[in-house]
């Protein structure tokens, strides 16, 4: 499937759904799990505070509702969040799915959002499912 450059990446918000008021780790599948979104506010010179959201390892449908809930938290904050990415390892589709809502939702917001590191899956993920350009990654390799 060949995607034009004006066709959107997704008709609807497959996100909406989840339920906002469920706190991660509460599912007993993650009972233990020493693996969290951090979300951290550093001082940026000359500007306002900026948001960071680590994506931690893996980015997989386990993960989504976590991480969503951290990207609300940052955006709840800070029109400028950074996407750390350096760490990621593993990336589903699902994961994919969330980065386009996720980018999708800071375009209607007109907030800004950045990428810090590098994810050869993340790369590889979204080249797969043709959303490198709307995820603004670069494919360096």
């Amino acid at each position: 499937m060949v995607k034009s450059k004006n066709e959107e990446v997704m008709a609807h918000d497959p996100l909406m759904e989840i339920d906002q008021s469920a706190k991660p780790g509460s599912d007993p599948e993650y009972e233990g799990n020493e693996k969290q979104s951090v979300i951290s506010q550093t001082a940026n010179v000359g500007v306002a505070m900026e948001n960071r959201v680590n994506l931690g390892e893996n980015l997989t449908i386990q993960e989504v509702s976590e991480i969503l809930a951290s990207f609300r938290t940052a955006a709840d904050i800070s029109s400028a969040i950074t996407l750390e990415a350096s760490g990621l390892s593993r990336v589903d589709g699902a994961g994919v799915q969330l980065l386009c809502a996720i980018f999708k939702e800071a375009k209607n917001q007109h907030m800004d959002i950045t990428w810090n590191g590098e994810s050869d899956a993340l790369n590889s993920a979204a080249d797969q499912m043709g959303v490198t350009g709307d995820l603004r990654l670069s494919l360096n390799g």
